[in-house]
């Protein structure tokens, strides 16, 4: 399925953000250390509660969201 980003939402160093496609209401939530395979380090910690604040009233209608890893792993714990 093909993606787009959504612009209300901020950009994060860790994280992608983006809509499938045809796919009203859903978000899809990367996050994006896989050398790390996604452990989460202060800075992920902080971007994943903001984009969970921001998700679901930046005017985007999404009302499920989709947390996912980037690379071989979803997240190996806490960095």
């Amino acid at each position: 399925a093909r993606h787009h980003t959504i612009p209300e939402i901020d950009m994060f160093e860790y994280l992608t953000v983006s809509k499938p496609e045809n796919q009203p209401g859903i978000a899809v939530v990367s996050l994006n250390r896989p050398r790390k395979r996604n452990a989460i380090n202060a800075q992920l910690w902080k971007e994943i509660g903001t984009v969970f604040g921001q998700l679901g009233t930046a005017g985007d209608d999404v009302r499920c969201v989709l947390l996912r890893g980037t690379g071989r792993a979803f997240c190996a714990g806490i960095d």
